[in-house]
């Protein structure tokens, strides 16, 4: 069994010691030599090279890039493509998906990745995208490493590689203390740095390894969940709160992407404390027992906004990003007066009539402390709503954030009424949930 490395100085295991005036010092085991006695495999090899990128038309090392080297290397039963910090440190130009030359960054990944498929038809291959570094601002090309990652996860999906999100790394190069325990020069990490990425990477190998594609029905205390994991599973995952299958269509294209979705049904609850507590059981479950992250990306349409948003105001940090799509946000709104769904609401809150008329916990009651946890927010709404108001509803969210300088995406649709949710065209839709 053969275990092949691809990467740069991170990979080989170059970093800077106290004592260094530059990154000149090698660790004695890199995180390659980790995942050699994780997978048992006989032989490890490791082509990485000080200061190489993907792209040829790096100004640094271009020569050795791996686009120039890719073709000669040997076969592998595992394979990881750890590359791209330095197309970003030098600039290199992210060009068009479509690329398929090294004119740019998508090019050379796409020369790099082919070459995998074709030599490799049966291995193992992971994507591990760029770990913290110091500074991941826009670079003199205008992008920001983000923007590299965001081209790695596209272009691994693509070729249904698996991906490791290096980003996760739990140091960060700008805290002081990190920095001189694990990062000293802001992007090479110490012997303990690979020791945690190994850590991370075996965490998230072992998490992929429960993904197994299907479709799963099952019961979490007393109510159904229902998880529809996709061949190309990439770990994240889409939580819809409410009508799981109904206007799904960028569900579905996120499915193709490699988005697991998630349901669980416990409706007519209304997004009560009781709804929040079920909700995260249902989390823990299925990143336990599916492999996804740690953090969801909630869908809340309709009164599934009331359980997006307290969910996300209870337990922010399970949450990535939200998708609201003509969201309930007030219940004195919606539901309707003696309405079998008021009925339903006053059970389960334990009010009345008479308490109703003081009930202050309504997501648009609560704004200040769900902004404050810094979840990106995508609000799809239509102006013309006569079942839940735009007016009383979306809209107080939405000027609320533009009133107080907090970045919200938004497409209102000025003729639409409650229905249909979501977008002709759901590529806004996709890139919110699927770029950094």
């Amino acid at each position: 069994m053969k275990l092949i490395v691809i990467g740069d100085s991170i990979s080989v295991g170059t970093y800077t010691a106290p004592t260094d005036p530059a990154p000149n010092s090698v660790v004695a085991k890199n995180y390659g030599s980790y995942l050699q006695d994780y997978f048992g495999a006989d032989a490890f090899i490791n082509y990485s090279i000080n200061g190489v990128s993907y792209s040829e038309t790096s100004t640094v090392y271009g020569e050795q890039s791996v686009t120039n080297r890719c073709a000669a290397f040997e076969k592998g039963d595992y394979i990881f493509l750890s590359c791209g910090t330095n197309d970003y440190g030098t600039n290199v130009k992210l060009g068009e998906r479509t690329d398929k030359t090294d004119i740019s960054f998508y090019g050379a990944v796409d020369i790099v990745f082919r070459q995998m498929k074709k030599e490799n038809p049966k291995s193992a291959i992971y994507v591990m995208l760029p770990i913290p570094r110091d500074n991941e601002g826009r670079n003199e090309a205008g992008f920001c490493l983000n923007d590299y990652r965001n081209v790695l996860k596209k272009k691994a999906s693509e070729y249904g590689f698996r991906l490791i999100d290096g980003s996760r790394l739990a140091i960060d190069p700008k805290d002081a203390g990190h920095k001189e325990r694990y990062i000293l020069d802001g992007v090479h990490i110490n012997e303990e740095g690979h020791k945690m990425l190994a850590e991370l990477m075996i965490k998230e190998i072992k998490a992929m390894e429960k993904r197994k594609a299907g479709h799963y029905d099952f019961t979490i205390n007393g109510y159904q969940g229902t998880v529809i994991i996709p061949e190309n599973a990439n770990g994240e995952w889409i939580w819809k709160t409410e009508f799981f299958y109904a206007f799904d269509q960028a569900e579905q294209d996120l499915l193709a992407k490699g988005y697991t979705r998630a349901y669980y049904g416990i409706s007519d609850k209304y997004g009560s404390e009781k709804a929040v507590r079920l909700m995260r059981d249902f989390h823990s479950y299925v990143v336990e027992t599916f492999g996804l992250a740690d953090k969801s990306n909630l869908a809340g349409f309709s009164r599934g906004g009331l359980y997006a948003f307290n969910y996300a105001l209870y337990y922010p940090e399970r949450v990535k990003k939200i998708y609201f799509d003509a969201p309930v946000f007030d219940l004195k709104s919606w539901p309707l007066p003696e309405s079998t769904e008021q009925k339903q609401l006053f059970e389960e809150f334990n009010l009345s009539k008479e308490t109703f008329a003081y009930f202050k916990n309504s997501p648009v009651d609560n704004l200040e402390e769900f902004s404050k946890n810094n979840i990106p927010v995508l609000l799809i709404a239509g102006c013309k709503d006569t079942l839940v108001p735009f007016s009383e509803n979306g809209e107080i969210m939405l000027n609320y954030y533009k009133q107080n300088g907090i970045p919200i995406t938004y497409y209102l649709k000025d003729e639409c009424n409650h229905h249909p949710h979501s977008l002709k065209d759901t590529t806004p839709i996709l890139e919110f949930i699927s770029n950094e």
